[in-house]
């Protein structure tokens, strides 16, 4: 992408939450409404990073990068395809480990080769169909190569060392520079199925994928909001999308009324796993320019240049302020999920894997939320009411998208 000195460098930094990534779906369709970019004939994103489901919806982004309008209503097209009994396959059975495994060799290989069976609690091939047949990979890695787009990145946790490795497929001439913090790695390569699979396996509920020599998983775990790599290949401006509410209504005052079951459990731990930190580097981000609009403005010029010198020397990149516009859900996903549910729940089949794993999912979700369900619910009202929430929240700001995106009306393709 031909990008001047005047022009900002715009990064897209996509969160991870399961099904909760139809919302990135729906901001996006907003934008592209707002701005009209039928009509445009420039990209509006320089780098794209995504981890977990932010991961894929990155590449299907990445794809159309010349083409942005087109690209987000791919986007759409695949979160409303979704079907609840194709995209939700509960394999309970499997999860009684290797040893049944090793007595049925040929049950249920994914469509890499590499057996399901005992390493996790969904079936995972539906989706390995969408990262390999749904996104057409030609043109993510020749938009890459033309300069459409300087970075597509993708972030996955090594299973092995627990260093979260960012997997880069840059454009010529773009230079990514590494992380000094010892548990973050980067690895300059095309970005394939795998990394993405890779990124978006949630523990215990999609299997860890091999890439290279190395098991990575959900790059979520430790670094859900993949906003350094964008800064580190140059972008001084960030659209984020999150995907945690800042609901009024969860309070310490919320109590149980019932003793929590274990997947209530596990929606709280994918919280804290997933969705906690995009906060925690959203807030330090915050900070950190809030510190440099001080120095900027009290700091004699040399006591500016030592700290230049010292914060380059920390992080390994200049230092510079980053402007952000983060959109976030304006409604609690995990209610909107368990409404969901309830009207869905009588044209389910009773007894089923999938049945049960969502009526145990929606349990408690009267008293308190339904948080897990909304990682799991991959149903397609749900989605298209999400994908809804998204481009209401993105009218609701349209002065602040209008302002972030002014000047970019003059970024043209290569």
């Amino acid at each position: 992408m031909t990008n001047g000195a005047s022009l900002p460098t715009i990064g897209l930094v996509l969160s991870g939450g399961g099904a909760r990534g139809a919302y990135e779906a729906g901001v996006l369709a907003g934008i592209a409404e707002l701005l009209d970019t039928k009509k445009r004939t420039g990209a509006l994103f320089d780098v794209i990073t995504g981890t977990s489901v932010g991961a894929l919806n990155a590449v299907l982004l990445a794809a159309y990068a010349d083409r942005p309008a087109l690209g987000v209503a791919h986007l759409v097209d695949r979160w409303t395809s979704l079907r609840l009994e194709k995209h939700l396959r509960p394999r309970l059975r499997s999860l009684v480990g290797r040893s049944l495994a090793a007595r049925r060799p040929s049950v249920a290989e994914g469509i890499e080769g590499e057996p399901s069976w005992g390493r996790a609690l969904l079936d995972a091939r539906p989706f390995e169909v969408m990262a390999h047949r749904d996104v057409p990979w030609i043109r993510v890695h020749e938009n890459i190569r033309r300069g459409n787009l300087s970075a597509l990145i993708v972030s996955a946790l090594n299973v092995a060392n627990g260093r979260t490795v960012s997997f880069a497929e840059l454009a010529p001439g773009v230079e990514y520079v590494p992380s000094p913090n010892p548990t973050r790695a980067s690895v300059v390569q095309q970005i394939q199925p795998a990394h993405v699979l890779a990124s978006a396996a949630i523990p215990m509920l999609f299997p860890a994928r091999r890439v290279g020599e190395s098991y990575f998983c959900d790059g979520g775990i430790r670094f859900n909001t993949p906003m350094s790599p964008a800064i580190r290949v140059g972008a001084d401006r960030l659209l984020v999308i999150a995907l945690r509410s800042r609901h009024p209504g969860r309070t310490e005052q919320q109590v149980l009324e019932a003793y929590p079951n274990p997947i209530f459990l596990l929606g709280k731990v994918l919280d804290a796993l997933l969705l906690d930190p995009v906060e925690y580097d959203l807030q330090v981000l915050e900070r950190f320019n809030r510190m440099l609009e001080v120095l900027s403005d009290t700091a004699p010029p040399a006591a500016l240049a030592r700290v230049a010198e010292v914060l380059k020397a920390d992080r390994g990149v200049p230092h510079r302020r980053i402007e952000t516009l983060v959109f976030r859900p304006s409604v609690d996903i995990g209610v909107l999920a368990l409404e969901h549910f309830k009207r869905r729940r009588t044209s389910l089949c009773s007894g089923t894997a999938t049945t049960l794993l969502l009526e145990n999912a929606a349990a408690l979700g009267a008293h308190i939320q339904a948080d897990f369900l909304s990682y799991i619910y991959f149903d397609e009202a749900f989605a298209r009411a999400l994908i809804a929430q998204g481009r209401r929240d993105v009218m609701d700001r349209a002065a602040e998208v209008d302002a972030f995106f002014r000047s970019v009306d003059v970024r043209d393709l290569p």
